[in-house]
């Protein structure tokens, strides 16, 4: 089996972007008619951006799979891999299938008690990043450790703001007690070597997305004059409209040590 070329400028890599054995089968049926691999990078309402062989690439998905998006796992999501009719005038594609995904990571659905949203996919780790400066809760990240289980990616817990928590041990070990083996680092992003041991995880082709803890202390909520009562006895709106994927750390200066390691915002 062969799986996708790149454009041969050097310039794109799929392995690079993520491509993973596990795609090259379902891709055959696709490379025979003619389309081409890409990975969503950003997707907005029905447009999507896309960086593979092609370049980055704005897109549609086709009106077959528009159709079939009446169901909510069928829709492209950040970190999907596609395949692609390329438009032969216009700096643009079709977006024709998505490639069965490796992993998916979803939350619940806003305003709803029951159906789940599909946020990411093919992510192999997820950062799961929580502040020590305030309101620290174990059993917060227990929860969330429990969704990252479901969607088939790895864990790994990154307590943050070390500088300004007032027990460091006291957080490590109540961390260690509901970890379940995933890894934790405790960092401080104002120190210049800060997040040096998170490194060890920004390898090629490696895919990495951010779960960042959005709890809001109580003690900082504006009171509510909602008549069904005060804000914080009330979902939080969802924060993950804006997910990106960056994937090429060359473009990016904030990732300039990411080494080519993808990583998407969840939160």
């Amino acid at each position: 089996m062969t799986r996708p070329a790149d454009d041969g400028n050097g310039l794109v890599d799929l392995d690079t972007l993520g491509w993973h054995v596990d795609f090259d089968e379902p891709f055959q049926t696709h490379a025979a008619q003619g389309l081409h691999a890409a990975r969503v990078a950003v997707a907005h309402n029905y447009l999507y951006q896309l960086t593979g062989t092609d370049g980055e690439l704005m897109a549609e998905v086709s009106g077959r799979l528009r159709h079939q998006g009446d169901i909510p796992e069928n829709r492209p999501v950040v970190g999907d891999w596609v395949a692609i009719k390329p438009s032969q005038s216009e700096h643009k594609a079709t977006i024709e299938a998505v490639l069965p995904r490796r992993t998916s990571f979803s939350r619940k659905a806003p305003g709803e008690t029951t159906r789940r949203q599909l946020v990411a996919a093919n992510i192999d780790t997820i950062f799961l990043v929580c502040g020590l400066d305030d309101d620290f809760n174990v059993r917060r990240i227990e929860r969330y450790l429990v969704a990252i289980q479901e969607s088939g990616a790895a864990a790994v817990i990154v307590l943050n703001k070390a500088d300004a928590c007032p027990d460091l041990e006291a957080a490590r070990v109540a961390t260690a007690s509901i970890a379940a083996g995933a890894p934790f680092h405790v960092i401080s992003c104002l120190e210049d070597n800060g997040i040096d041991p998170l490194r060890v995880y920004l390898t090629r082709g490696h895919t990495i997305a951010l779960e960042v803890d959005h709890h809001q202390p109580a003690a900082r909520r504006r009171p509510s004059a909602d008549p069904h009562g005060p804000a914080e006895g009330r979902p939080r709106p969802s924060h993950h409209h804006a997910t990106r994927t960056d994937f090429d750390a060359r473009r990016r200066p904030a990732n300039r040590h990411a080494g080519h390691a993808r990583t998407a915002a969840l939160g």
